[in-house]
Parts: structure tokens; C-alpha cells; sequence
């Protein structure tokens, strides 16, 4: 099985969790929260993810997931920069490639917060421990966009002699 989908506008990296003290019972007290707009991400990911599955079973063995992150030239580049950047020169900046794939990948996975009762259970992955093979790409072009593929790996089976 494979499903593909893209996420539209510039590929965004997971965020580091944050931290606020809140009193509790009069004794200062340490929390940790996910920005918001990781979760707004993820929640765009499940949705993509959810109509690309089309109400076909999850994966439920090995998978392969490639993310093919296409970043636009920034405006302010000289009309020879971008054309270079545009000529499949890869992208060697932030977000760093293993930060995309963590809001992909915690995407694909189920939300047991979700209002959608279709993805509190497992949907597309059943837990993102699945992932056999990950390959991440960043490169300029236009649009800027993700491009997310998920397909399953034939598990090989080790020959006797």
C-alpha cells in the first residue's frame, strides 16, 4: 500500500517543548507544553493524512516515509542567488530535516485529544515506531511546500542455506 499528500506553504520544523512555572498549593511548579503551532500542524498532517488513507486500514508493519521539503528563495536574494538556489541547489539551512520529520511523522500518528473520533484511533500509523526507513529531502523550489509519502516495506525473510 502507498498514500502521498502535500502540505502546502513553507516546510516547518517540530518545535522544542516549553516550559512555564504555575503556582500550585502555594509551591511554585514546573510545566511543559507543546507550542501551539506544532499542534496546529500536526493537526493539518492528520487531516491530509486521514483523506489520503481514504478509509483503508492502517499500516500496520514496516513502513517507508519520504519528505521531500521544498523551501522558496527568500525575497530579498538577488535574482542570481535564487536562480542558483532554484537550480536544485539543496537547502543547508534551519529547520533541520529531522525537526520536519517529527511533525510529519507525529502527525501520522493517532490523537487521543482529537475532536475527530476518526483520529484518536490509529488512522494511517499505529505508532511512528513503525518507520523502517526514513528519508528526508530539502531542497529550494516553487512552490514551497511538504511532499509525504508512506509506503509499506516487504519484510524480508532471512534465507537458510
Amino acid at each position: 500500500m502507498r498514500i502521498e499528500f502535500t502540505i502546502d506553504g513553507p516546510p516547518q520544523g517540530k518545535r522544542r517543548p516549553r516550559t512555564r512555572v504555575i503556582m500550585q498549593h502555594g509551591k511554585p511548579m514546573a510545566t511543559i507544553y507543546s507550542d501551539p503551532a506544532d499542534k496546529d500542524r500536526e493537526a493539518i498532517v492528520r487531516a491530509l493524512a486521514l483523506e489520503a488513507m481514504n478509509g483503508v486500514a492502517p499500516f500496520t508493519g514496516p513502513v517507508r516515509v519520504t519528505i521531500e521539503a521544498v523551501f522558496q528563495p527568500a525575497p530579498s536574494w538577488t535574482k542570481k542567488r535564487a536562480a542558483e538556489a532554484l537550480a536544485n541547489v539543496w537547502h543547508t539551512s534551519k529547520p533541520d530535516g529531522d525537526n520536519v520529520a517529527k511533525s510529519i511523522l507525529d502527525g501520522l500518528n493517532p490523537d487521543p485529544k482529537a475532536k475527530d473520533s476518526r483520529l484518536r484511533v490509529p488512522f494511517c500509523l499505529v505508532d511512528d515506531g513503525q518507520v523502517a526507513v526514513q528519508i528526508v529531502r530539502k531542497r529550494y523550489g516553487s512552490p514551497a511546500r511538504t511532499e509525504v509519502v508512506v509506503e509499506d516495506v516487504p519484510v524480508r525473510r532471512e534465507r537458510k542455506p
